[in-house]
């Protein structure tokens, strides 16, 4: 009998979702604070702590992703790889996922046998959504 294979959100995945953000972080230059921060997650793989390292690295991905898209910038890629960049552009804005669109393109790199360099540690934060004055509320004489 074929044992079936554990859904990647499944809380027995979770270490395994862990160390796979803690490798990305190790690779960072991060400030002591961090560092601590990396170690007091690990120690416990409970959900708030998952929360927390992947807060923590969210920055990190965001900044690879802004550098694997100045690389790309001009490179010929296959009509996958070109939809991919116009998705990953919208990732740097406030509500995307740069570790989800970051992988895409890696494996876009991957497919079109792109080499690429170590990406220096850019530690780029969300921006905050414009929202409009009257977001939520009834134009006057509604």
């Amino acid at each position: 009998m074929i044992t079936p294979r554990l859904h990647p959100d499944h809380e027995e995945m979770r270490p395994v979702r862990m160390s796979a953000v803690a490798e990305f972080l190790a690779t960072k230059q991060l400030s002591e604070f961090e560092r601590a921060t990396v170690a007091r997650c690990m120690s416990k793989p409970y959900a708030a702590n998952e929360d927390t390292l992947n807060k923590l690295a969210e920055p990190y991905y965001r900044g690879d992703l802004v550098q694997l898209l100045e690389v790309l910038d001009g490179i010929p890629l296959d009509a996958q790889g070109n939809h991919e960049i116009g998705k990953a552009a919208q990732a740097v804005g406030p509500f995307g996922s740069p570790k989800m669109h970051l992988g895409f393109l890696m494996a876009a790199c991957r497919r079109n046998r792109i080499a690429l360099q170590p990406f220096e540690t850019r530690r780029i934060e969300r921006p905050t959504p414009k929202i409009h004055v009257n977001a939520g509320r009834f134009a006057p004489g509604n």
